[in-house]
């Protein structure tokens, strides 16, 4: 072995824009999440998961009708509990989402007002590595499916929430 400190390195550069990914881990406040992956967790799973849960509650509602009150007390703390575990599931989502702008999780209480839950939608993430992680890993097809799927159905359920408003309401809007 030559050791002449003047002598060129023998080892082979290998240039690579991969700089690593991180998985999404859904129950977790570190990390970071992208705007297709918030949508399929905020929005697309919690939607197929309430319309299957609601489809199952008009069923035991319509079987079980006048014969107990427990039945109706149950179906209350069952559909309570569903609402915690996605407030649970919304809030994580939106933490990672802002470590995935490079802003600090407690930003997570702004999601409330309107404008700044756009604002997770729309405003890229961090290229690359940040201080709260490496970038996320690519979507698979079915994190796009479910994020439309989300997004469409949040959509059509508001203009049936308004239109059954109309309907029983019997309500004029004036535009």
């Amino acid at each position: 072995m030559d050791n002449n400190v003047y002598q060129a390195p023998q080892s082979t550069l290998i240039e690579s824009d991969n700089q690593g990914v991180q998985p999404v881990k859904i129950f977790n406040v570190n990390g970071r999440m992208g705007r297709f992956a918030y949508l399929q967790y905020c929005y697309g799973i919690p939607f197929i998961f309430f319309w299957i849960f609601y489809i199952g509650l008009i069923w035991i509602a319509s079987e079980y009708n006048n014969r107990s009150d427990f039945i109706m007390e149950f179906i209350v703390i069952l559909a309570i509990g569903v609402l915690i575990v996605w407030l649970v599931l919304a809030t994580l989502s939106s933490i990672q989402r802002c470590h995935d702008i490079d802003t600090t999780g407690f930003l997570f209480i702004l999601v409330f007002i309107p404008v700044i839950n756009i604002s997770l939608l729309i405003l890229s993430g961090s290229k690359g590595e940040n201080r709260f992680g490496l970038k996320p890993d690519d979507n698979k097809v079915t994190v796009y499916i479910l994020g439309t799927i989300g997004v469409l159905g949040y959509i059509v359920a508001n203009m049936l929430l308004v239109s059954w408003g109309i309907m029983i309401f019997n309500t004029r809007f004036y535009f």
